[in-house]
């Protein structure tokens, strides 16, 4: 009765050991590679915006908010 069950071998023990894989190697860098292109000059700069500023008129009622707004109107225009 040898190799049966209840002989104190495990399963383990019979199987081969799987052999271990090499780690893969990166590839090798291109010998002759295409030189980067020349960087491409954007647009000039721009108008400079005003930051946005938050509604000075949005706490105003219906009823105050238009008078607000023709203020802030007639101070832009001078």
């Amino acid at each position: 009765m040898t190799g049966g069950r209840g002989d104190g071998r495990s399963q383990a023990s019979r199987a081969p050991a799987p052999r271990p894989r090499p780690a893969p190697q990166p590839p090798d860098p291109d010998p002759n590679p295409a030189p980067n292109p020349a960087p491409v000059p954007g647009p000039g700069p721009g108008p400079r915006q005003a930051p946005r500023m938050p509604d000075p008129c949005a706490t105003f009622d219906d009823f105050r908010r238009p008078y607000c707004y023709a203020v802030l109107g007639e101070l832009a225009n001078r």
